[in-house]
């Protein structure tokens, strides 16, 4: 089994104690595999989404860890269009982080968690679906999926004139009354902020 989830494991303190770090290219690429591979063998994930690996985005702060793989095809163009429809964005997958919705940690029982095998170990993440769309009143939203067909968090989006590499970025904060934020910027037009807490399952 190649070494390919070490950089989250060695990804204990609360964001602020610590400066994040972009987890390096190639062993971005390796993990970003291997987590496509684990996507791949899930069944009824809540979005039908084909995964563009070599964009894949991701950041550690000390144990805790966030990489985002963004759907093939993503463009300015495919969220234009979708309306209120839901566009497919990509994954989010995290280490020994849960998200949090109405300022309560969400139930272990609404997540999908994995287990990915690497570095002779077994690491334990989540995986989290993650969709877009503007409502009737044009408000722009930021859809996160669990193990289920029904959203476990809706986030406001709200509009960037940023520059990025990666069709999804992230940067991982501090947050008030949680854990942290995991900020997800989508093709420097859209910015959303994702609550988080610690996960232990």
């Amino acid at each position: 089994m190649p070494k390919t989830l070490t950089l989250l494991a060695l990804a204990c303190s609360v964001f602020a104690a610590t400066a994040q770090e972009r987890i390096e290219d190639e062993q971005l690429a390796k993990a970003a595999t291997r987590l496509a591979e684990r996507a791949a063998d899930q069944e009824n994930l809540p979005l039908k989404i084909d995964l563009d690996v070599a964009n894949a985005a991701g950041m550690k702060v000390k144990e805790y860890g966030a990489i985002l793989i963004p759907a093939k095809g993503l463009s300015k163009e495919s969220l234009a269009k979708g309306g209120d429809a839901i566009v497919p964005l990509g994954h989010l997958w995290m280490l020994k982080l849960a998200p949090v919705a109405d300022r309560k940690t969400v139930a272990p029982e609404k997540l999908r968690i994995v287990t990915v095998s690497g570095d002779d170990k077994q690491h334990t993440l989540l995986l989290l679906c993650l969709g877009f769309r503007t409502t009737a009143a044009g408000d722009a939203e930021l859809v996160i999926f669990g193990k289920d067909k029904d959203p476990i968090v809706t986030l406001s989006a709200s509009k960037t004139d940023n520059t990025q590499d990666e069709p999804l970025d992230l940067n991982m904060r501090q947050g008030v009354g949680t854990l942290g934020d995991i900020e997800i910027n989508v093709l420097g037009q859209f910015r959303a902020e994702l609550p988080v807490n610690e996960f232990s399952p």
